[in-house]
């Protein structure tokens, strides 16, 4: 078994950020030691100490999962989309020999804007999340937010923010009744549109089934008007999930 000494970065878009007051200090459930601060570029710069079998690549894959759920988390947490995360070096402590090597990059794109500072009594609690376990069904429902929040096309967040409702039950009618009951149960004052059996169903699971529509006649400012709604109804869902 061999120590290593990781490195990574989460960053935003030039126009929404959140910056660190101070350094965030926590241990992860896999059990490496994580410290996370700002840089003067409002990144976030993760630096994990942990300790894996003698192969690089099981080193690197252990921080990648762990910068993977940080990411997933203070996009859930703050409800800001990640431009990007990546593991930018390691160092490995082998009988005080120490070897760098840099990691592929994966890029995210831009959207959003504002700045969030966060201060003590704010990182004190990120910590305190960070350091928590969570299932795996909690974890995925996170990274699905995350990819849903980054999405540029609102016809498509818009779709993914849904597909948070549904999972994991799958795409299927019966499920797609549930989710509405859900949504109208929610929040009874969401108006109602017919489906193509001219049923009545909420306006959210209607834009849901239309979202790839060509029609000209189609609702598209629909999207952009409920959008805001829905996200707020999938963040209520998502925190009945909370372990």
């Amino acid at each position: 078994m061999n120590k290593y000494n990781i490195s990574g970065i989460i960053s935003f878009s030039e126009s929404e950020k959140i910056s660190l007051e101070e350094p965030c200090f926590f241990k992860s459930p896999s059990g490496m030691t994580t410290n996370l601060r700002s840089n003067e570029n409002d990144e976030i710069i993760t630096e994990m100490e942990l300790v894996a079998s003698d192969s690089d690549v099981a080193a690197v894959q252990l921080a990648q999962n762990e910068i993977l759920r940080i990411a997933n988390l203070i996009s859930w947490l703050h409800s800001i989309p990640i431009n990007e995360f990546r593991i930018t070096n390691y160092t490995e402590n082998i009988e005080s020999q120490h070897a760098v090597f840099f990691a592929d990059i994966v890029k995210f794109s831009d959207s959003f804007s504002a700045k969030e500072v966060l201060g003590k009594q704010t990182i004190v609690k990120l910590a305190s999340n960070l350091a928590k376990d969570y299932d795996e069904e909690f974890k995925e429902m996170l990274l699905m937010w995350r990819e849903a929040l980054r999405e540029e096309s609102l016809g498509l967040r818009f779709f993914l923010f849904y597909r948070i409702l549904e999972y994991p039950n799958g795409q299927n009618q019966e499920v797609r009744k549930k989710v509405d009951s859900w949504i109208r149960g929610k929040d009874p004052s969401i108006p109602l549109r017919k489906d193509r059996n001219g049923k009545d169903i909420s306006v959210l699971t209607f834009l849901r089934d239309n979202v790839h529509a060509k029609a000209s006649s189609f609702p598209f400012g629909d999207i952009e008007r409920y959008l805001p709604k829905l996200q707020n109804l999938v963040r209520n869902k998502i925190e009945e999930r909370i372990p």
